[in-house]
């Protein structure tokens, strides 16, 4: 699947929506999932990174910020993405996460509940290594660890949403109604 496809893609995009999570507030829970991966690989950083058709938007990390990743990529193949030195691998030498100091770079997908690519867990470290199968295990753990809260709060949003939608129809004033639905659009 073409890179213009994936990215692009209404129903991806739709689900992207449905999590929440665009607004560019970083998750708790989602910065503690990286936090625990960059410690125990010892990377010096770690990343939720969600992917729309135009921008990266950091739902969770730990460590300084990256203003560009690999992240696409992983969205795009929708599959791993494993690099133990970025200036030497043609899949991604000349990129610019490289001059923001990425060198080594292990990314996971994060899926919708339906399958949709939606983004990437990842950790990245400022000097090549090789990933030790051990780490690469607590990281791809880690990663649907991540994906399963996204899942479980694009389900809730969703369930709000619809309660939202029976009680419009109760008798309600406009003033609870109102508060109903803002209340349902802000989990």
């Amino acid at each position: 699947m073409g890179s213009h496809t994936v990215l692009t893609d209404t129903a991806r995009l739709r689900r992207l929506l449905d999590c929440g999570l665009l607004d560019g507030a970083p998750s708790d829970s989602l910065d503690r999932l990286a936090r625990a991966a960059a410690h125990h690989v010892r990377a010096a950083r770690a990343q939720v990174s969600l992917v729309t058709a135009d921008r990266r938007v950091v739902a969770g990390q730990a460590g300084p910020p990256l203003t560009h990743s690999f992240c696409r990529i992983v969205v795009d193949t929708d599959a791993a993405l494993l690099v133990s030195d970025a200036r030497t691998d043609d899949r991604v030498a000349g990129h610019p996460a490289i001059a923001d100091g990425v060198i080594a770079y292990a990314g996971f997908p994060i899926r919708s509940a339906d399958g949709y690519p939606l983004g990437a867990f990842c950790v990245a470290h400022d000097q090549p290594r090789d990933w030790e199968p051990r780490a690469l295990l607590l990281v791809e753990d880690l990663a649907a660890a991540a994906e399963t809260e996204i899942v479980l709060r694009a389900e809730a949003r969703g369930r709000l949403r619809h309660l939202a939608t029976l009680l419009a129809d109760a008798d309600l004033t406009p003033a609870q109604r109102t508060a109903l639905l803002d209340a349902a659009n802000t989990f």
